[in-house]
């Protein structure tokens, strides 16, 4: 397990370049390989803004469709024994947790402890950076932060944990209630591939519906481009078009995450 990152996490930029941030080859952020290289979910910066993320397909991840975040909460439970202030783990037993870990499969996920008064006031949000093994042999799970507590979480107070966001990307078929990381810039066919998504700067996305006139585009549920002049509740913002008319092949500014 580990009580620090295993992996780099230091955010990449264009003063970096040329520069092989892959370990495997020369392609840069279009390249995908089996082999993890740093947290899922570092940041990386071209000359001109374009921002990409470090991510693991879950499943297939297509070039010219938005891909989405596939994972849910890991857990919810009550921590095993009170975790004082200044602490930097917090523990939880198996038959809490409801499901294996593999060693530091959480890494860059999150935790949310709740209570303090009122509620809502004082809930401790850590990002986790290890855990330990666990499994119906090593019934303990320890959970790693990235920073010590500032307030005692009792006994038994319910957790909630949840993935990395960057761990499991992947294409869908017209599934609606998802949310879009981005587009990945390599083609990911296998799932377990690692590479880099785009999350934010100019990008093609295959268009769904094209009005010449209308700017703001959307996506739908299976990450091509729905355009629109008003707000789709339903559908999450990509960004808008950058030419002045909308067509077949429209080139927008995606602005998901910086």
């Amino acid at each position: 397990m580990s009580k620090e990152f295993q992996y780099p996490t230091a955010p990449i930029s264009h003063f970096a370049e040329p520069h092989d941030f892959t370990g495997d080859n020369l392609l840069g952020i279009y390249t995908k390989e089996a082999t993890q290289r740093y947290v899922y979910g570092v940041r990386h910066i071209t000359w001109d803004g374009r921002v990409f993320k470090y991510f693991n397909a879950g499943a297939a991840c297509y070039t010219g469709r938005g891909s989405i975040f596939a994972g849910t909460y890991s857990f919810a439970g009550t921590c095993s024994g009170a975790v004082a202030v200044g602490a930097k783990e917090i523990k939880f037993t198996y038959a809490q947790a409801g499901a294996y870990f593999a060693e530091d499969v959480l890494a860059g996920g999150f935790i949310t402890m709740y209570g303090g008064t009122p509620t809502d006031a004082d809930c401790p949000h850590r990002m986790i950076v290890g855990n330990t093994l666990s499994n119906a042999n090593s019934p303990v799970l320890t959970l790693y932060l990235e920073a010590p507590l500032d307030r005692i979480v009792n006994d038994a107070q319910f957790c909630e944990v949840y993935p990395n966001p960057y761990a499991d990307l992947r294409y869908t078929t017209g599934t609606t209630g998802n949310s879009f990381a981005g587009l990945a810039a390599r083609y990911m066919d296998t799932a377990g591939e690692k590479g880099w998504v785009q999350t934010w700067g100019p990008i093609w996305v295959a268009p769904h519906t094209v009005t010449a006139a209308m700017r703001n585009v959307f996506f739908q549920g299976d990450g091509a481009l729905h355009c629109s002049e008003t707000h789709v509740a339903t559908l999450q913002l990509a960004g808008f078009v950058i030419p002045p008319a909308m067509d077949a092949g429209p080139l927008i500014m995606l602005q998901i995450s910086i």
